[in-house]
């Protein structure tokens, strides 16, 4: 990637703005949304390409790439944030997509600063959320809300199906088929998501005995697997945007 591009970091989304230079077929466990800024964009997964001037979906750990040669809006959403059920790339409709785009336009042209460009997209962000959250069993809703609350405890998986008041292997098995992801990768989320602001103080190996991470390897194979770049990746297109 080139210095012009952004890479912003919050505890529940990533966003990336700009160009890739060169994006091989990779997979995440973020909910990509792919947000075309000036001309139609490609996105293409093992079974499908998309060519379109609209938003797309990339469900979680689908394996895929996009191309092309005007920079874009490219959203990374905690799987727990936006439920998506479906394993295969799609145009949904969005109303607040064009919000999105004027936003980053406003971002790449100057007009607006970094911290009220964060700041607002946060705000859409979770409006997003507010208007998915209905499509998941209430059980799980009730999961994921104590697992965020409890994000800096380790939480055993017998703790939060008595709470949710399921057997552990029915809120193994709930918990995937509602939200993409296991309940262990969402306690991995929460871990990666709460050492972010670390990085900018520490170095990634102290970061990642911090978290609890059995070295910076670990931590960096985590991390990467969330998001689909490296914590040094950030870092490095980070250093213009801390807000």
């Amino acid at each position: 990637m080139k210095d012009s591009n952004y890479i912003f970091i919050e505890n529940d989304w990533g966003l990336f703005l700009g160009k890739f230079s060169d994006n091989l077929f990779h997979k995440h466990y973020a909910i990509q949304i792919t947000i075309p800024l000036f001309e139609e964009i490609e996105i293409k997964s093992t079974h499908k390409k998309i060519i379109t001037k609209k938003a797309t979906i990339v469900p979680s750990n689908v394996e895929h790439n996009v191309n092309s040669n005007y920079p874009f809006t490219l959203l990374l959403i905690n799987p727990l944030k936006i439920f998506v059920r479906s394993n295969e790339i799609f145009e949904p409709e969005l109303e607040l997509v064009n919000k999105i785009q004027s936003l980053s336009k406003d971002l790449i042209n100057s007009k607006v600063k970094a911290k009220e460009f964060k700041r607002r997209i946060g705000n859409i962000i979770n409006e997003l959320s507010k208007n998915n959250s209905n499509q998941i069993d209430d059980r799980i809703l009730k999961c994921v809300e104590y697992l965020k609350q409890n994000k800096e405890s380790k939480v055993s998986l017998t703790e939060v199906a008595q709470i949710c008041h399921l057997s552990e292997s029915r809120l193994l098995h709930l918990f995937k088929s509602e939200t993409g992801i296991t309940f262990r990768r969402a306690q991995l989320w929460n871990k990666i998501s709460e050492s972010i602001s670390r990085l900018f103080q520490s170095s990634i190996t102290e970061t990642a005995y911090k978290f609890g991470f059995s070295d910076s390897a670990h931590y960096s194979r985590t991390f990467k697997e969330n998001f689909g770049f490296t914590p040094k990746t950030f870092i490095k297109n980070s250093q213009f945007i801390q807000v």
